[in-house]
């Protein structure tokens, strides 16, 4: 009997190890990759906009904008740029020359000190001394200055030329008077219908350092009007004559 018990036992056993085995040898079920998410709709880029075209009077003013601030290479890209679509014009073709011609092989070795007024720049200098403002940046590389609008009042340059002759003041001697006892006339006091009243002259004088500001700035309208007005209330100033002479000229270069 204890044969047979002992037999149970071991069938038993056997049959344990069979299911404990069972059970290990079966593998976890394998895990569920997720989907994938969606692929993103393309979004169409968005066009180019279209090139910018610049009048001739546009492209000539970037350029002397850019060789007033001493930019040079932009102003040269903008010079080529425009002698490509329109060949030997003059403006351009002359801007070139005092980009890459030696100054002094262009305007000259002969030279006189100058020293630059209150207002006054390097292209009224150039329109003065040279007859063409816009011969500003040949004067700057004549003068070894890297930005014309820097110079200033009270700066001494080099101008290519001779110097003019001032000429000796006239002096007007008073026509004798008839009778040495007779009393002398107070000069009247000048007014409208004749020369300009001291208020006149304050205005005018404010309205051409206004007008010599914008010239700089290179708003030339601008300059133009205040001049204009600055020569209507003192229009015997030959400064002032001489300051809307120049602005009017760049104007019309600028126009063309």
């Amino acid at each position: 009997m204890v044969r047979k018990m002992g037999s149970r036992t071991a069938v038993l056993a056997f049959v344990a190890a069979i299911g404990i085995a069972g059970c290990q040898s079966k593998s976890p079920p394998p895990a569920v990759a997720p989907a994938p998410p969606p692929a993103p709709t393309p979004v169409a880029a968005p066009p180019a906009p279209a090139p910018i075209s610049l009048t001739r009077k546009q492209r000539i003013a970037n350029a002397l904008i850019a060789l007033n601030n001493g930019q040079v290479a932009a102003a040269r890209v903008g010079i080529v740029d425009m002698l490509a679509q329109t060949p030997g014009d003059p403006v351009a073709s002359d801007l070139l020359r005092q980009i890459d011609t030696d100054p002094k092989v262009l305007l000259g070795e002969r030279s006189f000190a100058y020293e630059i007024h209150r207002h006054e720049t390097l292209s009224m200098i150039a329109h003065r001394f040279l007859g063409n403002s816009n011969r500003f940046w040949a004067l700057a590389r004549y003068n070894n200055i890297a930005v014309p609008s820097s110079a200033g009042a009270g700066q001494v340059i080099q101008v290519p030329g001779t110097a003019p002759v001032r000429a000796a003041p006239r002096i007007v001697k008073p026509a004798p008077s008839d009778s040495a006892s007779a009393p002398a006339t107070a000069t009247p006091e000048r007014g409208p219908g004749g020369s300009p009243t001291a208020a006149d002259i304050a205005s005018a004088n404010r309205l051409r350092g206004a007008g010599l500001d914008e010239m700089a700035r290179g708003s030339i309208d601008k300059a133009v009007g205040l001049l204009e007005r600055a020569s209507a209330l003192n229009p015997q100033d030959g400064a002032i004559q001489g300051d809307l002479a120049r602005a009017r000229k760049i104007q019309a270069t600028l126009r063309h």
